[in-house]
């Protein structure tokens, strides 16, 4: 058996049938009983798309930071890895929106297995997203090229030689026009603006 809450209220007990469907089968038909609407339940992109969405929120709060501790450590690494950790999930959930499940951390590789539609609907919402900033458009592919390694090199920025170059707003900019596709995608009858980074 097992007890079933909602709403913060206890609901009664279903019998565990050993089958996810039938369970939730029955978790619903309690929920109709006690007069509650069904369980929303978020399809795949939703979910990948509200992650890409938080890794983007945690390196925007970041950046809002001084960029440099109070006892002198450098911040800019947890930004730049959370901004390319999104960028990545923000992709791979654009290709689980158009039924392409798309596996490993090249940035430029994920894009360009998208079809061709979507990489110029990204191109064009980062257009959009640039212009409105006041800035230059560049292509998104060279971007995520530049990018692709971000996530591995920021996030032990001890071990390389020289200098490595972060261009915080080319991110905040890919991150705004990634998450409007990715909404319009996953959420197509939401018509709600999403939130700018």
């Amino acid at each position: 058996m097992g007890k079933v809450w909602a709403e913060g209220k206890y609901l009664g007990e279903i019998e565990d049938s050993r089958d996810r469907q039938k369970n939730i089968a029955a978790m619903e038909a309690l929920r109709a009983a006690h007069g509650l609407p069904p369980t929303l339940r978020k399809t795949l992109p939703q979910r990948a798309c509200d992650q890409a969405k938080s890794f983007a929120e945690a390196a925007k709060l970041i950046r809002e930071q001084p960029l440099v501790s109070p006892d002198g450590r450098n911040l800019v690494a947890p930004s730049v890895v959370n901004s390319a950790f999104a960028i990545e999930l923000y992709l791979k959930a654009i290709g689980f929106s158009v039924a392409r499940n798309l596996h490993g951390h090249k940035l430029e590789k994920l894009f360009v297995k998208l079809p061709a539609e979507i990489q110029h609907k990204i191109q064009a919402e980062y257009a959009v997203v640039a212009d409105r900033r006041g800035t230059r458009a560049y292509p998104v592919v060279n971007m995520l090229r530049e990018k692709s390694e971000a996530f591995e090199k920021w996030r032990y920025p001890y071990q390389q030689k020289g200098t490595i170059a972060y261009y915080p707003d080319t991110d905040v900019i890919l991150l705004e026009a990634l998450d409007c596709v990715c909404r319009l995608l996953a959420y197509p009858s939401d018509s709600s603006s999403p939130n700018n980074l």
